[in-house]
């Protein structure tokens, strides 16, 4: 899948310039159910689901864990759709 081929490009860079790497996990807030708190905590977990499994991933091919930082954001409410809505976004910051 292009998800893992782009984390295994990250590591290759990362390998190559050292630095850090700032992962940011997005989710959308579509929920059906509850109030817009509890769809907001919902997203909100999604994201940082979705950042952590990243961040382990990366760690796993080599990446040092104390280079890595993780971040989530889930979107607000009313936003339209979004192409970075469903995703982990990499960084690798010098």
């Amino acid at each position: 899948p292009a998800g893992v081929q782009g984390i295994q490009d990250v590591v290759a860079a990362y390998r190559r310039g050292g630095g850090s790497i700032l992962v940011v996990g997005h989710a959308a807030n579509r929920g059906q159910g509850g109030d817009l708190s509890t769809r907001q905590l919902a997203a909100l977990q999604l994201s940082m689901d979705r950042t952590a499994m990243v961040a382990r991933e990366l760690v796993r091919l080599g990446v040092d864990a104390a280079a890595v930082r993780v971040t989530a954001v889930p979107s607000a409410a009313g936003e339209p759709k979004a192409p970075t809505d469903e995703v982990a976004e990499i960084f690798i910051e010098p």
